[in-house]
């Protein structure tokens, strides 16, 4: 796709480059045209001056053969200036033909030119470089042959003065003819002048919109590079996203698998007089914590930590006799995480206050020498309760959770033993 953009962005450049300079030529060839129509001009007046002299010829014998012979010249002379104005004008349209033939070579050249952009446009800028000094050559001999031009019409008038000397009115009638061909030269040459003028300004107007394609080129480009960069930033964004909701998925999957009570366990619920179910993911600790208020010392603990969390899971039973179970049914829970190597029992605890025996475990899942996981287990004579949580938190912070979104409070034992893996 991007190489189909550049080889657009191209041919683009290639047709405003052939369009200007298309217009150059167009302009050469008005410009010698007009320049042919200066002469035709000059060929009349100068037929019109061999008419007045050949009228002053019927009084004046020897004067009129005399200035017969220098009208002559005149003409002669005048052809040859038609004939280097028409030499002029046949170079001007062989550099034109030839400034044709390049332009062509360089649209064959730039349509050549997908393999690289950077050697494409500094052949661009030498052609361009070429094309300008052809054209300055062109009106140099354009400027040459006007310059012979005007040495031949010097020496036309200084024949023509020689001629007045003994022919005063003829002579004032030829000044005032040479006048007006020399004010005619001059305005040809000024014609010629604001031609050579407005081709450099078209040239230079040329080359202004080579350098804007080349920008406009440069800025496609770039916008082109910006939106493939937003692609690829849309397109990791979205894969971050769908491997953040499988993160999450994973880690609900594996804490629901560990929040799976024991059956024996699980029919308890049945007898219990109150019964707690909570599970909170990643996206439930974002909502709850809009709840929180920053400004309370506590809360504020409890947003800072749910920060670091991923995962909770509390199951809670309350009964309103002493709890019907076995000792085996809570070895089989602790065996659970007792029997998988990240998990560490690291607590294991009684309390006997209140005239009421109270026995906590607690498990740590340790991961890179830092602990990722921890789960609580509280077994009361009428409360039993289980709490996952799935993050880094450290055991003094549990309490802090007590109170919070449902979650009981749960106080660490005044009799602690340290325990390992069993």
């Amino acid at each position: 796709m991007r190489k189909i953009i550049f080889v657009c962005c191209v041919i683009l450049g290639m047709t405003l480059c052939a369009r200007a300079q298309n217009e150059q030529v167009q302009a050469a060839k008005q410009t010698a045209e007009r320049a042919g129509q200066a002469a035709e001009q000059l060929r009349v007046q100068t037929e019109q001056l061999r008419t007045q002299l050949e009228r002053a010829q019927f009084g004046q014998t020897q004067a009129s053969e005399q200035l017969r012979v220098q009208t002559e010249q005149l003409l002669t002379q005048l052809e040859r200036a038609q004939t280097g104005q028409i030499q002029a004008s046949e170079q001007l349209r062989i550099q034109t033909e030839q400034l044709r033939v390049q332009t062509e070579q360089l649209r064959t050249q730039l349509e050549r030119a997908q393999t690289g952009q950077t050697q494409a446009s500094e052949q661009l800028r030498i052609q361009t470089e070429q094309l300008r000094t052809q054209l300055e050559r062109a009106q140099f001999g354009q400027t040459q042959a006007s310059e012979q031009l005007r040495i031949q019409t010097e020496q036309l008038r200084t024949q023509l003065e020689r001629a007045q000397f003994g022919q005063t009115q003829a002579s004032e009638q030829l000044r005032i003819q040479t006048e007006q061909l020399r004010t005619q030269l001059e305005q040809a040459q000024a014609e010629q002048t604001q031609r050579a003028k407005q081709l450099r300004t078209q040239l230079e107007q040329a080359q202004a919109k080579q350098v804007d394609a080349q920008a406009k080129q440069n800025a496609e480009q770039a916008a082109e590079q910006a939106q493939m960069k937003a692609k690829i930033a849309t397109i990791a964004a979205a894969q971050a996203q769908a491997q953040a909701k499988q993160a999450t998925a994973r880690v609900r999957t594996q804490a629901e698998q560990l929040c799976k009570l024991p059956a024996n366990i699980e029919k308890l619920a049945e007898q219990a007089s109150s019964v707690m179910d909570i599970n909170m993911d990643k996206s439930m600790f974002e909502l709850a914590s809009g709840f929180l208020n920053k400004n309370k010392p506590d809360e504020a603990k409890v947003g800072k930590l749910m920060d670091n969390l991923k995962y909770i899971c509390v199951r809670s039973f309350q009964f309103n006799e002493k709890i019907p179970y076995e000792e085996n049914d809570l070895n089989t829970l602790r065996f659970q995480f007792q029997n998988e190597p990240q998990w560490s029992r690291v607590v294991s605890g009684r309390d006997r206050g209140n005239y009421e025996e109270k026995n906590i475990d607690v498990f740590f899942r340790m991961e890179n020498d830092e602990m990722t996981g921890m789960t609580v287990i509280v077994a009361e004579s009428t409360e039993l309760t289980f709490v996952y949580i799935d993050g880094k938190i450290r055991p003094e912070q549990l309490s802090e959770f007590g109170g919070q979104f449902g979650i009981p409070k749960i106080e660490m034992p005044k009799e602690v033993k340290p325990a390992g893996n069993e």
